[in-house]
C-alpha cells in the first residue's frame, strides 16, 4: 500500500476545517497577509475566525455528523449520547434545553493527520472511500460508573458522501484493553503506523495501522509514558515528543506555573522500529540564561532563582549525537524494550 504525507493541520473543537490558499503560491509555500489584531477574548464571546485574505475555510466534518459505524454511545463525530434527547433517547441532546439544561458530552477531536492512501476500506464493503483522509484521536469522553473514559480515534473520508464521511477506526487495543483518550497524532512513514499520544502519564502511547479496522498497539515499552502532546518524526526516523504537564503554581500568582515538562527523542534501533531503541530527554535548564524574569501577563513574575530551584539539575549527558542534530546532548532514560510492563513514566525518569 502506498502511503504519502501531503500536509497536516490542527483543528480545534468539534468541527474539522480546511484553510486553503487561493493566491498564487511560491515554491516554499503561499505568501499570507498578516492579521493585524487578535480577536477579543471574553467569557461568553464567540467571534468569527480571522483568516489571511489568501485563505478560505471549508468545513469537512462537524460534531453533529453521524458515524457510519456507531458503537454504543459513540455515534457522532463530536458528541457521545450520554445525555439523550428528552424527545428521542436514540439521539444526544446537543443543545441544552430550557426545562432541564443539559448537553451531551463533547469529544473534542484533536490534532488531525492527513494522509493520501490507496485501497482503503470502511464499514461498508461495497463503498469506494477514495484516497484522501484525516485521522484524529478524541481528547474527551463521558466517564463510566468507575470514572473511566473510553478513548477512540476516527477517520474523516474526504472523498465520501455524508453517510460515509466519518469512520470509527478503533476503541480498543490489540489486547482488548479500552483506549485512553487521545491528544496528539502523527504518521510514522518508517513504521507505516499512526502514532497517538494521550497527555497522560498513566496512559499508553499508541501505534495504529491506518487500515480499517485499525490494529492498535501500546508502544509505551519503547516510547515511554508521560504528559505527551506533540509528536513528530524527523528525516532520520527519530521520534520527537513534546510534553505538556504544568508544574506547581508559583506562590503569590494566580496561574503562573513552574516549568515541569521536557522534550523527548526516541531513537529506534533502526528507523521504523517502535519496540527497540532509546528514549532520551533533552537538556534541562541549569540556570536562568536571561537577566530578566519569566512572566505570565498580569501575574507575579517568576524570578530566575525561583525557577532554577524548581527545575531539575542539568541533565546533559552525551549518548551518541546524531550529526543532523549538531552537538545537542540527550540523556537516555529508557533503553531497549522487553514489553509493555517495562513502560516508564518519562517525567519521573527524567
Amino acid at each position: 500500500m502506498n502511503r504519502h504525507i501531503r500536509w497536516k493541520f490542527v483543528a480545534a473543537g468539534v468541527a474539522a476545517t480546511v484553510a486553503g490558499a487561493v493566491a498564487q503560491s511560491r515554491s516554499s509555500g503561499p505568501s499570507l497577509s498578516n492579521i493585524s489584531t487578535a480577536e477579543t477574548k471574553a467569557a461568553g464571546y464567540a467571534p468569527a475566525s480571522q483568516l489571511s485574505t489568501e485563505l478560505r475555510q471549508t468545513m469537512v466534518a462537524q460534531g453533529s455528523m453521524r458515524l457510519e459505524n456507531p458503537q454504543g454511545i459513540i455515534g457522532w463525530f463530536g458528541y457521545e449520547n450520554d445525555t439523550p434527547s428528552p424527545d428521542d433517547a436514540t439521539v444526544p441532546e446537543m443543545v441544552p434545553g430550557f426545562v432541564a439544561p443539559a448537553e451531551a458530552q463533547k469529544t473534542e477531536p484533536d490534532k488531525n493527520t492527513y494522509l493520501v492512501l490507496k485501497d482503503q476500506k470502511g464499514a461498508d464493503d461495497s463503498y469506494d472511500y477514495g484516497t484522501h483522509f484525516l485521522f484524529q484521536g478524541h481528547e474527551n469522553a463521558a466517564a463510566n460508573t468507575t470514572g473511566q473514559k473510553q478513548g477512540y480515534f476516527t477517520r474523516i473520508n474526504l472523498d465520501a458522501d455524508t453517510r460515509h464521511r466519518v469512520t470509527l477506526m478503533a476503541t480498543h487495543d490489540n489486547t482488548g484493553a479500552p483506549l485512553a483518550t487521545i491528544d496528539g497524532s502523527t504518521w510514522d512513514p518508517f513504521a507505516q503506523r499512526l502514532l497517538f499520544t494521550t497527555e497522560n502519564a498513566g496512559a499508553p502511547t499508541y501505534a495504529a495501522t491506518a487500515s480499517y479496522p485499525s490494529t492498535v498497539e501500546d508502544v509505551s515499552g519503547a516510547l515511554g509514558r508521560g504528559g505527551y502532546e506533540g509528536i513528530q518524526n524527523d528525516s532520520a526516523g527519530n521520534i520527537w515528543i513534546v510534553e505538556d504537564i504544568g508544574g506547581a503554581v508559583k506562590a503569590g500568582s494566580i496561574a503562573a506555573r513552574m516549568p515541569n515538562s521536557f522534550v523527548y527523542r526516541y531513537v529506534p534501533r533502526q528507523a521504523g522500529d517502535l519496540h527497540n531503541g532509546k528514549l532520551q530527554v533533552a537538556p534541562g535548564l541549569e540556570r536562568c540564561r536571561a537577566a530578566g524574569h519569566l512572566r505570565v501577563a498580569g501575574h507575579v513574575p517568576i524570578a530566575g532563582s525561583d525557577r532554577a530551584a524548581n527545575v531539575r539539575k542539568d541533565i546533559r549527558h552525551e549518548v551518541g549525537d546524531h550529526p543532523r542534530h549538531g552537538r545537542r546532548r540527550h540523556r537516555a532514560i529508557q533503553r531497549e524494550r522487553a514489553g509493555k510492563s517495562r513502560a516508564r513514566h518519562a517525567l519521573q525518569a527524567a
